[in-house]
């Protein structure tokens, strides 16, 4: 099982005119135009592309997340508790935090695998800081502890919702687990990087990284229990789209506001320009005779 989670592929011996293609496009979106990208900024940002490693083991991380719901929803069986009153779509959460995990376990192989290809890259060079804006943190923050201010508040002031609050609660905690790994391990990545052009290109590729985990996707699974089930408290129904509401335009503005972010100037990659062709007698305009 590990090694089938941790599959590696050997490395080509240069990028692959697709990566190189995808990682000019990268940087064009990032206010960076060249013709060639330099040969480390190709195997860096090639590691972010949609890894093929994602679909040779992601079917072992769903197999995972199905054991975790199932075991998860066991839970009706302990004394006092009733299946009816848990959280609806307790699966969903499962394999969402299967598909955060599976991503960044594809990306951190293809980088190991692409890092070989860099014999020369700087070291001991302090990581990238300042990674995690305020819009991500405060999208985090509203997701999973303002959902357990919510379920708290639940299991206090309705005693018939215990179980809905303290399940909903379990739920929160495994996003807010997941989502914290690998936000830990993406800040304490090492730096590929040889110059202050890809020192750059490492920082923004971490910014990427962490916002694709999408915190916010965990508030929006209680929905299901909103416009589905209908298991939560009628009292709380007007908080819960609320709170997703601003989860999710929490998200948005983060999204944007990475979406907006350019690379300084700098050298990225070799620009070619189009030489003019040189212009004859016949190409020269003239106004025409009159008769």
């Amino acid at each position: 099982m590990k090694g089938l989670l941790a599959y590696r592929r050997r490395p080509p011996a240069e990028p692959s005119t697709r990566e190189i293609d995808f990682t000019r496009r990268w940087l064009a979106r990032r206010g960076v135009a060249v013709s060639l990208p330099t040969r480390l900024l190709c195997i860096r940002i090639a590691a972010h592309a949609a890894p093929s490693t994602l679909a040779r083991t992601f079917v072992v991380y769903v197999v995972l997340a199905v054991a975790g719901a199932v075991g998860y929803q066991s839970l009706q069986y302990l004394p006092g508790v009733q299946g009816r009153e848990m959280t609806a779509g307790t699966s969903l959460y499962f394999v969402y935090a299967a598909f955060q995990i599976g991503v960044w376990r594809a990306r951190r192989v293809r980088e190991r695998n692409l890092a070989v290809l860099v014999p020369h890259r700087l070291t001991g060079v302090a990581r990238p800081t300042g990674v995690v804006d305020g819009w991500y943190g405060a999208t985090a923050a509203t997701t999973f502890a303002g959902g357990a201010l919510l379920a708290l508040s639940m299991f206090v002031a309705v005693p018939g919702a215990r179980t809905y609050a303290w399940s909903w609660l379990g739920l929160l905690t495994l996003g807010a687990l997941c989502t914290g790994v690998i936000v830990r391990a993406t800040l304490r990545e090492p730096v590929i990087a040889e110059d202050d052009e890809s020192l750059a290109a490492d920082g923004l590729l971490r910014r990427e990284a962490i916002q694709r985990t999408a915190p916010a996707g965990y508030s929006a699974l209680v929905l299901f229990d909103v416009f589905g089930e209908g298991r939560q408290p009628h009292a709380y129904t007007t908080l819960l789209i609320g709170y997703v509401a601003l989860c999710l335009a929490l998200q948005c503005a983060a999204a944007i506001t990475q979406r907006r972010r350019k690379l300084p100037p700098g050298h990225y990659g070799t620009v070619e320009t189009a030489i003019a062709p040189a212009e004859t007698a016949a190409d020269v305009w003239k106004p025409p005779v009159r008769g």
